[in-house]
């Protein structure tokens, strides 16, 4: 039986005013956009990689604010990896509340446990959160402890000015804060160039839109209406879908123009619907993924005593253009992201080969049959036991011996010959519905400013200059991303509802100021309702069961 496995990297745009607000990008890139493509080269098993153009342009500032830092001193813009450029008189007031805050961002019981000195620093910082009687040498230390948690495990395994520093423990100086600097630039360098010489091979890179935008609410926010008749939606119109789409794609052509042919395209969130597949094949997309609940909203099917029907393994040429359209198996791939993470590794590999194995009893007269199993490919790992160094290998050591699994990558089934489906109901990965992303009264308010920023871009953008427009046409799309969407409403906990919320604003406010237009009051008022939060959301919500 055919196996495709789809690991999906993305984050939105954190820079905002020349600062990077949030240090996601580099930790996933030290941990997660490292770990994984070294495992998969390891094992020789073909699989796919998904990109986000934004998440690429930032990687690649990141890495060059590293080398510039390094080669003239010039500052670092994201404020926590600056942190290792800190003297001891340089810890303000206002440092070490940021630094008490945000040094701390990383899972307790997988990551700062494993680590004494780390794990002494986070008890010491729970009795003094201002910080007053913490000396600076602890913030030095603290510091340097964030982003040695942070480290993939392929990292520490090999490089060994990794484990100087992690033996070492406490009292670092300025030379080894240096020396970490020099390995996080090191790591971010390598991660593009690795993953684009997998692309010439046997594995492959496919990549999303632009900024991650839900491209079905692009192109007409009724369209959530399909898989939820119900829900509320916002009182405004997104005007010129189709155009906003059509620049999301350019962005994506120009991330890939240095990717040699690139078919594959993880739609955001698994998004789809009829329109906004037949767009995507028109722009040239040869393949896309999304969840095993869409083909079930569009084949009118649930799932008996657990099994789904033989159509959730086939892929399907969707749409009136017929493009690929392979569908997730939801369990099988919520476990890895949500099950395995609690169990024990190699109960966990066998657990999921004896699963795989039940599908290819099944479809054991169907040779053609493909499961395929897609999911977060950066924010897992954490949640694992020792970031999952025993479970990846020994899964894909697993797989690449088995006599009857057949890993693939999609582009290797686009000439097949499918079953075809007209209509589908628009949906992603999560549920099969839009719900995480519309209907919450402040997901809703999010698209009211969205659509009146919209309307005001289209009213003024063609009036300016050429080389300006392009400026506000790139800010436009950062405003259309998903994050801003995903993290607002009572889901989610309310401090990172207020970052999420914060930056979107910030974005727009930046681009009505492009526009060169008055920013609305409206800009300036959160969309947080503090009274409808959660306190907890699994895997501090930063992914979602797809059922």
């Amino acid at each position: 039986m055919k196996l495709c496995l789809i690991w999906h990297f993305h984050q939105p745009d954190y820079r905002v005013d020349g600062e990077v607000t949030m240090p996601w990008v580099a930790v996933h890139a030290l941990r997660g956009y490292t770990d994984l493509p070294v495992w998969a080269q390891a094992a020789g098993v073909p699989m796919t990689f998904n990109l986000v153009p934004v998440l690429v342009e930032q990687l690649e500032e990141s890495m060059a604010h590293l080398t510039r830092h390094r080669e003239e001193g010039s500052p670092i813009p994201e404020p926590l990896l600056a942190t290792l450029t800190l003297e001891p008189d340089d810890w303000s007031p206002a440092l070490r509340r940021m630094a008490l805050e945000k040094l701390f961002w990383i899972n307790k019981e997988r990551l700062i446990a494993r680590h004494p000195p780390y794990q002494r620093m986070a008890e010491l910082a729970a009795h003094d959160p201002e910080g007053i009687y913490l000396g600076s040498s602890f913030f030095q230390d603290l510091s340097v402890w964030f982003f040695l948690a942070w480290m993939g495990e392929t990292v520490r395994d090999s490089d060994p000015r990794v484990a100087y520093l992690i033996n070492k423990g406490a009292g670092f100086d300025r030379a080894d804060r240096t020396l970490l600097l020099r390995v996080i630039e090191e790591v971010l360098a390598a991660v593009l160039p690795r993953l684009r010489r997998m692309h010439e091979g046997a594995f492959e890179v496919a990549m999303s839109p632009g900024a991650h935008p839900i491209l079905p609410l692009l192109h007409d926010l009724n369209c959530a209406h399909e898989a939820t008749p119900t829900v509320p939606l916002p009182q405004a119109r997104f005007l010129e879908g189709d155009k906003a789409i059509g620049g999301q794609l350019r962005w994506r052509d120009e991330a890939i123009r240095d990717w040699g042919a690139m078919p594959g395209c993880w739609p955001s969130e698994g998004a789809v619907d009829t329109p906004t597949l037949d767009l995507l094949a028109e722009k040239g997309v040869g393949w896309v993924a999304t969840g095993e609940r869409v083909l079930a909203h569009s084949q009118h099917w649930e799932r008996q005593n657990g099994e789904a029907p033989d159509s959730l393994y086939t892929p399907h040429r969707c749409g009136q253009s017929g493009i690929l359209t392979l569908f997730r198996d939801d369990h099988l791939s919520d476990r890895l992201g949500f099950d395995y993470p609690r169990w024990r590794g190699d109960d966990a590999v066998r657990d999921l080969i004896h699963r795989l194995e039940a599908l290819v009893h099944r479809f054991r007269y169907q040779p053609e049959a493909v499961v395929t199993i897609a999911l977060d490919g950066e924010n897992p790992w954490e949640y694992y036991a020792d970031g999952g160094r025993h479970f990846v290998p020994d899964l894909l050591k697993a797989i690449a011996a088995h006599p009857d699994l057949e890993a693939v990558t999609p582009r290797q089934l686009m000439q097949g010959d499918y079953p075809a489906l007209p209509q589908v109901v628009a949906g992603s990965w999560v549920h099969g519905t839009l719900t995480t992303w519309i209907g919450d009264p402040a997901k809703n308010r999010a698209w009211e400013l969205l659509c009146d920023a919209r309307a005001a871009y289209l009213a003024k953008c063609p009036t300016l200059p050429m080389a300006q427009r392009e400026v506000v046409e790139r800010q436009m799309r950062i405003c259309e991303g998903s994050d801003w969407f995903w993290w607002l409403g009572e889901n989610n906990p309310l401090p990172i509802q207020r970052r999420f919320d914060a930056l979107f604003r910030a974005h727009l406010r930046k681009l009505y100021q492009q526009l060169e237009v008055p920013v609305p009051r409206s800009v300036s008022v959160p969309l947080v309702d503090s009274a409808h939060t959660a306190s907890f959301a699994e895997m501090g919500g930063v992914m979602k069961r797809g059922s």
